[in-house]
Parts: C-alpha cells; sequence; structure tokens
C-alpha cells in the first residue's frame, strides 16, 4: 500500500509493499463544483505539492483504512445547505479502468482545532469522468448553521492486489484555518497516527519526510441562507398561540350570544384583548424575521 503519494522508494509491512516517496508531478487540474450550486467554500490551490492516502479498503485490508480531513467556517448568521464537494487527488494507477463509483463523506464538529464529534457520514455518489478528482453528490445534503466544522473525505476503493489501486487527497501548501489532520486506526501505514493529528507535523511512515503542506485542496458548492434568529423562533411561536387564543375567544363569543347579554359582552371583549394581542405577536414577527 502507498501512504504517501508519488513513486517511487519501497516499504513492506504485514507482507504488503508499500510505496512511499517524494514528489513525482503536480497536480494543476481540479473538479469543477456542482454547475447549478453556489461556491461555498474553496481551498483548491493552483498546484498541489503532493498527496497523502486517504481511502476504505475491502475488510481484507481494513488495518490500513486511513482518512484526511481539514476544516472549514460557515459564517456567523448564516446556514449552508452542501450539495456537493469536489477535491483534488491522483490515484495508483494514474488510470483505473474501474474507479470507485462512490466515497466516503464525514463532517464533523470542531474540538479546540481538531475534528470533534461525528456529525454524520454517508457514502456519497462519485460523478463519471471525474475519478481522481473527484466530485461527490451529497444525499441527504447536510444543513450546517454558522460555525467551524471538518470534513472527511476517503475513496471507496478495493486494493484487490497487492500495491493497489489506491487514491490519494491533494494538499494545499497555503494555511486556511487549522492545519489538515490524518489518522490511520489500524496502524499498518506506522505513520503515527492511529487517531487524528496534524498530518504535516506528526503522521509520517518509518524513515520518510512529512509534508509540509498544512491543508487538504477541497470546495464545497450548494446554497446559503440567513439564518432563522431566536427572537424569530419565539417571535412566530407568539403568533401561534396568539392564533389559538383568537380562536377559541371566537367560539366563546358563539356561545355567548346565546346566553345572555352579560356573557356576550365579556366574551366580546376577550374576543378583542386576544386579537390585539395577535396583532403584536405579528409586529414581532415583523421587527425579527
Amino acid at each position: 500500500m502507498v501512504a504517501y503519494s508519488f513513486e517511487r522508494g519501497m516499504w513492506a509491512k504485514s507482507g504488503l509493499f508499500t510505496v512511499l516517496g517524494g514528489l513525482l508531478f503536480a497536480l494543476v487540474l481540479w473538479a469543477p463544483g456542482n454547475a447549478g450550486a453556489a461556491m461555498l467554500y474553496d481551498q483548491i490551490p493552483a498546484i498541489s505539492p503532493d498527496s497523502i492516502t486517504s481511502q476504505d479498503f475491502e475488510a481484507e485490508f481494513d488495518a490500513f483504512d486511513s482518512m484526511a480531513a481539514d476544516d472549514f467556517v460557515v459564517p456567523a448568521g448564516k446556514v449552508w445547505s452542501i450539495e456537493s464537494a469536489s477535491v483534488r487527488g491522483t490515484s495508483n494507477p494514474f488510470i483505473n479502468p474501474n474507479p470507485p463509483t462512490q466515497a466516503v463523506v464525514t463532517l464533523f464538529s470542531d474540538a479546540d482545532g481538531l475534528p470533534g464529534s461525528e456529525i454524520g457520514s454517508q457514502l456519497a455518489s462519485i460523478t463519471d469522468g471525474s475519478y481522481p478528482f473527484m466530485e461527490m453528490a451529497m444525499s441527504p445534503q447536510p444543513v450546517l448553521k454558522g460555525g467551524t466544522y471538518w470534513i472527511g473525505i476517503q475513496a471507496r476503493l478495493n486494493a484487490l492486489l497487492l500495491g493497489g489501486p489506491q487514491w490519494f487527497w491533494g494538499e494545499n501548501a497555503t494555511l486556511s484555518g487549522s492545519p489538515a489532520v490524518f489518522r490511520n486506526p489500524g496502524g499498518s501505514f506506522d505513520s503515527g497516527c492511529e487517531i487524528f493529528k496534524v498530518r504535516s507535523t506528526s503522521c509520517t511512515p518509518a524513515g520518510e519526510e512529512l509534508h509540509p503542506a498544512p491543508d487538504q485542496a477541497f470546495s464545497l458548492s450548494g446554497t446559503e441562507t440567513d439564518a432563522v434568529s431566536a427572537a424569530c423562533v419565539a417571535a412566530g411561536k407568539a403568533v401561534k398561540k396568539a392564533k389559538a387564543a383568537v380562536k377559541k375567544a371566537q367560539k366563546k363569543l358563539n356561545m355567548a350570544k346565546r346566553q345572555g347579554k352579560a356573557k356576550k359582552k365579556k366574551a366580546t371583549k376577550a374576543l378583542k384583548k386576544a386579537k390585539k394581542s395577535l396583532s403584536r405577536a405579528k409586529s414581532k414577527v415583523r421587527q425579527n424575521c
């Protein structure tokens, strides 16, 4: 298995040959986002200096399952609905006659500059023809409010034979937010990162050099809307409650009309009061929503 792209140099572990090494070529292409959606976030540079494995292998090679992840920020007061994610990548071999059709996309909360609790994970469909520069359609579409999040992406690809095929996620030499992280829970890449650690300073197979590029190359597309404030939510609930009170008061008035003038007068007054409360509640909605 290959831990870092690109070739050459050979290292063997558990009977599996691991190809490790320095830069063979720089990637200069990337998969565009969904044409029908707005670009929400983009940190795909003109050139990626290197790449790292991030793959979900078949059960036989679970100990090699690994994930790179990077952070992004949804602006305060906004809500993002993510329709697709695009990543720069390369593969071994570069031309794969049977490319993967799905990728594992996992979202995490932020925990002081590292991935925190898992928010959700899904098998996203890879757009035909985009591999190894993968564009992935999200279904269901994650909806995120303002804050910092992490995204991890793994090609779901069987190695089949010793040495490949494999996919590698391109890196970004410019830091945005916190540095990208990497984990290989099974430890078969001997990276020293069985749990998420900063890739550029902590994760490297034995005898290999660290990749100094601090981030990963990815973009997110979808729609952005204004977040609904707490005041707006409260105002909406108040309107609902006031409407119910008006309906109840109207019902009491209808009954009071058959019970004498005194009760009718009291019920009329109560209805008038309920309608004023509804009017005030609607005004709050106009102010806060």
